[in-house]
């Protein structure tokens, strides 16, 4: 059995080696692998464990806004609609909802701990300790650390909290246990047995969530006035010293609410299970209160943040809106440069097949993140809030801005009222590739990025490389370049010029798959300004040829054709030996 499951494993990586390597591959160089080819890291530790879960976050487990209630709540506060709120104030950077799973499973799965443990509750709630700790990550970091030095892949995750989503089937399972010990101890009645017996116990229980309910309901103003002045903020809360009273007062009456919800369920559901055990309701009774209270319970929380929609709003909001059509007009290559907000940091130009210089990938390259962080948010003119010497080198022919840019350097062409941005033409945007003046070579990243950050470099007069400068190379007195053919796995231009030179594309350096040929020999590719690639070009008017076409992708479809091979070679084999199969085939013959 044990050497099926090893060769059902090999020959699943195998089907799926296609995409397995490449992605393998692409993982060393982005922000997830180090960004270099060999790298052997991961994730920085830091932004690793941005999203950590405080030990004390366990709460929530129990009281789901005990640290308030995700990143946009909407309420109803004395009378007036709270919406887009950010009610979360514990310890991770932003998060959209607690990793409540609901009160009625985690009381079910203390009944399984304490009256039916056997080996597989114990496994269970094992396996849920180590996921908790797992989670905790930089706060506690005894297990987590373990796993991100030591375990292969682990450190190319960020995010410990999202482990969590396993709770929900441990503790779903430890509940389903604790059910059958309530049904089965019913039926065998189980009740009054003496002071030790379980509906006692329950009942004292009962008595205490009545308690908790009771108190919280009158003393309400009492229980704020416990908290420190510190509770129900956090650092970086967009408020000021006259607003942060009402926020504590909001984010208190969420807290409040689910106190009052949680201890309510937690009554009614101690009391079926007290009145189940004592024979006063059947099992079916029992068990339809008990699935009606998780559904409300469940319900109350849902309603917080998700949100449905019907299906059009999806499409209505794919539709291009004014500016993308206008942008969709022009048929040459260019990318867009977007000083909006949301579409400085979204990816709806893509959705519109428009190449953006910013946008949202969990896993870019590490030398591109370098890139954003080091250049191209450092301003080189006040006026500007990126730096438009990178702009121009990335071919973004137009820039989008909510606000009025200067005439001299930018030239307004489309305007769009209802969303309120305007479209400029960038003065001075490079094309999709250049031959350059002069070449200087870099010793270290800061002296690249101090070049590119001075407001006297020009991208189109200085290339900035990582190794030596390439022998020959020149000024050249007249030079050109054209761009025959532009798709996502191959590039073809043809260039000019007077003496050798070095051409720059403004496409992004990736080593592992791109070759470059010129007049179809290969030719070597430089790390241009960061994130670019170039090439020498001799003297003369040549043929520029870049291929995607990376060794992993290759071996990776081969291995995958062998292995759906295999399967097919199997599944015959397995119809050959099936004595129904066998005898039609005989038939038939």
């Amino acid at each position: 059995a044990g050497a099926l499951l090893a060769a059902a494993v090999v020959l699943g990586m195998a089907i799926y080696a296609y995409e397995m390597l490449p992605t393998k591959e692409y993982a060393e160089y982005s922000v997830r692998g180090g960004g270099g080819e060999a790298a052997g890291g991961g994730a920085s530790y830091e932004w690793a464990t941005n999203w950590s879960l405080h030990p004390l976050e366990l709460i929530t487990y129990i009281v789901p806004s005990w640290f308030g209630f995700g990143a946009q709540v909407g309420l109803d506060w004395k009378g007036q609609a709270v919406n887009q709120f950010p009610g979360y104030w514990g310890w991770m950077p932003s998060t959209d909802n607690p990793p409540y799973i609901g009160i009625v499973p985690v009381i079910l799965a203390i009944f399984a701990l304490i009256y039916r443990r056997n080996r597989m509750t114990w496994f269970l709630a094992g396996f849920s300790v180590i996921v908790f700790f797992i989670s905790f990550g930089r706060f506690l970091p005894v297990l987590y650390n373990l796993f991100y030095h030591y375990f292969p892949y682990f450190n190319k995750f960020r995010a410990p909290s999202l482990i969590l989503f396993l709770i929900p089937l441990t503790v779903g399972l430890l509940g389903v246990y604790g059910m059958s010990w309530i049904l089965d101890a019913g039926q065998k009645g189980h009740h009054g047995a003496g002071a030790s017996a379980p509906d006692r116990k329950i009942l004292k229980w009962v008595y205490v969530a009545a308690g908790v309910f009771v108190l919280t309901l009158i003393g309400k103003q009492v229980l704020f006035d416990m908290f420190p002045s510190s509770a129900f903020t956090k650092e970086g809360d967009p408020f000021n010293q006259q607003t942060m009273p009402v926020v504590r007062e909001i984010r208190f009456e969420l807290l409040w609410r689910d106190v009052l919800k949680v201890s309510g369920i937690s009554v009614v559901l101690l009391g079926l299970i007290a009145a189940h055990l004592r024979r006063k309701i059947g099992a079916a009774t029992m068990s339809v209160g008990i699935v009606a209270l998780l559904v409300i319970d469940l319900a109350v929380i849902d309603q917080q943040f998700i949100h449905p929609r019907p299906k059009t709003d999806l499409q209505a909001s794919l539709q291009a809106d004014a500016t993308m059509q206008f942008l969709k007009s022009d048929t040459t290559t260019f990318r867009v440069m977007a000083l909006e907000q949301n579409l400085f940091r979204d990816n709806t130009l893509m959705n519109h097949s428009l190449q953006s210089v910013t946008g949202y990938s969990p896993a870019k390259l590490k030398i591109y993140q370098e890139m954003y962080d080091s250049a191209l948010v450092h301003p080189v003119d006040p006026v500007m809030p990126v730096n438009m010497n990178v702009v121009r080198m990335m071919n973004a022919k137009y820039v989008i801005s909510p606000t009025m840019l200067p005439p001299d350097r930018f030239q307004q062409v489309f305007a769009d009222p209802a969303k309120k941005l305007v479209t400029y033409r960038t003065v001075g945007a490079l094309r999709r590739a250049w031959f350059t003046d002069s070449v200087f070579t870099a010793g270290s990243k800061s002296e690249m990025y101090a070049t590119m950050n001075s407001p006297e470099w020009q991208p189109d007069k200085l290339a900035i490389l990582n190794e030596p400068v390439p022998e020959g190379i020149t000024s050249p007195d007249s030079a050109w370049v054209q761009v025959t053919s532009f798709g996502a796995h191959a590039i073809s231009l043809r260039a000019y010029t007077s003496t050798p030179g070095l051409m720059v594309l403004s496409e992004v350096y990736y080593p592992a798959g791109w070759t470059a040929t010129v007049d179809g020999a290969e030719t070597k590719i430089f790390r241009t300004n960061a994130v670019l690639r170039s090439v020498v070009v001799p003297a003369g008017e040549h043929e520029v040829k870049f291929v995607f076409d990376p060794e992993s992708f290759r071996l990776g479809s081969t291995v995958t054709t062998a292995g759906w091979g295999v399967v097919l070679l199997l599944v015959a084999v397995g119809l050959f030996r099936d004595e129904t199969i066998r005898g039609l085939l005989a038939k038939k013959g």
